[in-house]
């Protein structure tokens, strides 16, 4: 899924995600993968419409939990993610592996 905010022909965010389905589970999950919004128009509402239009369309598709993540110290996204209705942060360790 992606959704595209522009203005005057000129794209200003964006968000992307898609749908995990795990083994043994009868739920299918979103995962916001990525929410983008150029900082001129950070705090005019672009990142909550376009959040917003993402989970409209998981909804439709039957999904029933969201995932999102971001940096721990990234108090903005977190702040937003909150206001979006997601659960407190926990802390949560990424692993990392580089490919040749």
């Amino acid at each position: 899924f992606c959704v595209v905010a522009e203005k005057n022909k000129r794209v200003i965010g964006f968000a992307m995600a898609t749908t995990i389905k795990k083994p043994r589970s009868a739920w299918k999950y979103g995962y916001l993968a990525w929410l983008g919004v150029r900082k001129r128009y950070h705090r005019h509402g672009v990142g909550e419409r376009l959040y917003r239009e993402v989970e409209r369309r998981l909804e439709e598709a039957g999904i029933r939990m969201m995932i999102a993540d971001t940096e721990q110290g990234n108090i903005e996204a977190l702040n937003f993610f909150q206001k979006m209705g997601f659960n407190v942060a926990r802390e949560h360790i990424w692993m990392t592996k580089t490919l040749k």
